[in-house]
């Protein structure tokens, strides 16, 4: 059984895909991470629309314009 978590501190605070993340953590495509490891990923961390950097969750600003985007993103504009 994989810990997401693993995936999650490898990602946190880096610009690496996703894809790149599941390779290098757990040998898979992102495409097979199971529904649940997915709903955990997004409960955690989100890919910065603008910066495209990996930020916890509690770091995201209200969408703008349908976009996910960290604070400071946001603060920017």
């Amino acid at each position: 059984m994989r810990n997401i978590n693993e995936l999650i501190d490898y990602l946190q605070g880096t610009c690496k895909s996703l894809e790149e993340g599941c390779q290098e953590v757990f040998g898979i495509s992102s495409d097979e991470l199971t529904v649940k490891e997915t709903n955990d990923l997004d409960m955690a961390i989100f890919l910065c629309e603008e910066c495209g950097w990996w930020f916890e969750i509690s770091e995201m600003s209200d969408e703008l314009n349908g976009e996910q985007i960290c604070n400071d993103c946001h603060n920017e504009d």
